[in-house]
């Protein structure tokens, strides 16, 4: 494979599966769900940093100090920005690109095709 269409399919898988882990709800809600279980991390570990963690069963009457920010605020933080996941994706479709073989190449073939679908979708309906 060209490594001009190499790269231009890596870039497009990274658009893929970064919007896929940040934006989609996937398949049977996996991805939706990995995200609400990170921020429901996140939100009992600020309750139990603010002192109230001995009620924590009735949150929604509580404010709770959303300054604290903790290792799973910064995790809820980073898979909810698509910036943030194509950075952290970058690096191992960085090195399909140094050392290509062919199942890398099938692999940036079928995502990266998914890829373009995406993009040119988001342009269709102006996302």
């Amino acid at each position: 494979m060209n490594d001009y269409l190499r790269f231009i399919l890596a870039v497009f898988t990274c658009y893929r599966l970064a919007r896929m882990l940040a934006l989609d709800d996937g398949p049977f809600f996996i991805f939706k769900r990995m995200r609400y279980w990170v921020k429901d991390k996140a939100y009992y570990e600020a309750a139990a940093n603010t002192g109230i963690s001995d009620k924590v069963e009735s949150l929604d009457h509580w404010v709770i100090n959303d300054r604290w920010f903790g290792k799973w605020h910064n995790l809820a933080e980073g898979i909810t920005c698509p910036f943030c996941v194509g950075i952290w994706l970058s690096l191992p479709l960085f090195t399909l690109l140094l050392w290509p073989t062919y199942y890398g190449d099938l692999f940036l073939m079928l995502v990266g095709l998914s890829g373009m679908q995406a993009f040119l979708q988001t342009l269709d309906k102006g996302d």
